[in-house]
């Protein structure tokens, strides 16, 4: 199989069209721009406490809909369970453990914001 160089080329510049225009829309802040852009979305979401948690303990508990919107743990639960159904996997015998579903991450878009 060959690389046709130019096809190549031409979607190289689409896409470094595409970056450029992302860019524009929203660069990302550095340096000084980037401590004050991250401190007012510190304050804004009130997460001092858990940033704290986080340095001290490892972990941090964020309240329902404070990270997102409620409807996302709808939304998973849903798609968790259609995929469950829909992607028989093993179910560890009688263990009372359930099934384990894997690579769900590109399965549905919900999984992406739920991590985001």
């Amino acid at each position: 199989m060959s690389i046709n160089s130019e096809q190549l080329a031409a979607d190289l510049n689409a896409l470094r069209q595409i970056a450029a225009e992302r860019w524009d829309e929203d660069p990302l802040p550095v340096g000084n721009d980037a401590r004050l852009r991250l401190k007012a979305d510190i304050q804004l979401h009130d997460l001092h406490r858990h940033i704290s948690e986080l340095d001290v303990d490892g972990y941090t508990v964020v309240a329902p809909g404070k990270a997102g919107p409620a409807e996302l743990i709808d939304q998973l639960r849903n798609t968790v369970l259609s995929l469950a159904e829909s992607k028989r996997t093993n179910t560890m015998g009688q263990s009372g453990l359930g099934q384990t579903l894997f690579h769900m991450l590109p399965e549905d878009p919900v999984f992406e914001r739920a991590v985001m």
